[in-house]
């Protein structure tokens, strides 16, 4: 939706860092599924586990709420999420304005997008679970 060429499950780049561009084959569902762990693992959770270092510490943080928040990370970036709303409110103890704070990343390019709109639901309705 913003013009940048992604593979899989969105992803922008391969295990070796080559971006993906409109030329490469397709990927199966299972190199799909592959990639994107690959990517999770390598990317998203450590910046997630390091945003949240304390708050794992103390016991504050669900796996449900790590989890979505990965989602989250994975889809708007590690930089965004650790300057977003979600993390600010989670830093100050409220879970519910965390959680819908999730609701205000359904923009794509300045463009509203339901598909975002609903993934942003499910990753709020984990985020709460």
């Amino acid at each position: 939706s913003k013009g940048v060429w992604t593979i899989g499950y969105g992803n922008t780049y391969y295990p070796n860092g080559r971006s993906v561009t409109p030329r490469d084959a397709p990927i199966s569902e299972p190199q799909a599924a592959e990639l994107k762990q690959y990517v999770t693992n390598r990317d998203f959770v450590p910046a997630v586990n390091l945003m949240l270092r304390g708050e794992i510490a103390q016991g504050k943080i669900s796996q449900n709420m790590f989890d979505a928040l990965v989602s989250l990370a994975y889809n708007i970036g590690t930089g965004a999420l650790a300057k977003s709303s979600v993390i600010k409110h989670l830093k100050n103890g409220d879970k519910q304005a965390a959680a819908d704070a999730f609701l205000a990343y359904k923009y794509s390019g300045g463009k509203f997008l339901s598909g975002l709109l609903n993934r942003r639901q499910k990753e709020r309705q984990l985020f709460l679970a």
